[in-house]
């Protein structure tokens, strides 16, 4: 083949392949797949942060949503507004107030009083728990057999000793409240049956270790948070507690010799 013959080759080879009207010879000589088309997300769609292929190549979307560690709080309703503008405390309203029906509808005893272990008073306004033991006394007929406590979504700023003189605790919920010292969870260390608590919700949640804490200081616990506690979650609060809380360590006086 001549010089001549060799370049009107090639020209014509440059030419199938650029040309308009040949749109796959491109891709055949260059055995590539045609390239994907780009195409523009609606206005509704742009926000989208996942890009997913399903099996039978068709595109899907998944919109970004944003973790909830711990559920809104709930507005204040408008008996807690106006228990608030009359400096009345929670206490008075569970003296006068029906409690609300559940499933199934709670008992009472010959006096009058509620046959019930378990005390739900969350989603009000409560600060603190003035007078709690003496109003547990009037409504239930056996308060010390409280096993469930739920206080979550108030404005409790600490854990009330309180709390610790119903040895037969088993539920505490105090999520959603304004606590915000690790070492209140101390308190509930005298309490040997406790085996669920919520804390999260709280400016506490926030401090390092916050899990690891907990869980070292109330080691029977089976639930935290709502979420089970494996025992992973034991050995590295275990190994946490030795690494980063220094034990007490108790001076003898001379008089002790």
């Amino acid at each position: 083949m001549t010089r001549r013959m060799r370049e009107r080759a090639h020209t014509l080879a440059k030419a199938a392949t650029s040309s308009a009207s040949i749109p796959a010879a491109k891709n055949y000589i260059s055995r590539r797949p045609p390239p994907e088309q780009k195409t523009t997300l609606p206005g509704s769609l742009r926000g989208a942060s996942r890009l997913g292929r399903g099996g039978s190549g068709s595109v899907f979307l998944l919109p970004w949503q944003p973790p909830r560690l711990s559920p809104p709080p709930v507005p204040m309703c408008e008996a807690g507004r106006e228990r608030e503008r009359e400096g009345r405390s929670g206490g008075d309203d569970m003296l006068t107030e029906e409690p609300r029906p559940g499933l199934k509808p709670i008992k009472r005893s010959e006096g009058g009083r509620l046959l019930t272990q378990a005390i739900w008073l969350n989603n009000n306004t409560l600060g603190e728990l003035t007078d709690f033991t003496d109003i547990m006394a009037k409504l239930l007929e056996y308060p010390d057999d409280i096993y469930w406590i739920d206080l979550s979504f108030n404005d409790l700023a600490n854990i009330d000793p309180v709390l610790t003189t119903y040895y037969n605790l088993h539920n505490l919920n105090l999520h959603g409240n304004a606590i915000q010292q690790l070492s209140e969870v101390d308190k509930l260390a005298v309490l040997p049956h406790l085996r669920s608590l919520t804390l999260h919700g709280n400016p506490i949640e926030e401090e390092k270790g916050y899990r690891s804490y907990v869980l070292s200081t109330l080691p029977n616990l089976k639930s935290f948070d709502f979420s089970g506690v494996t025992k992973l979650d034991r050995t590295t609060a275990a190994v946490w507690r030795r690494m980063n809380i220094k034990p007490k360590v108790v001076r003898k006086r001379r008089d002790d010799y």
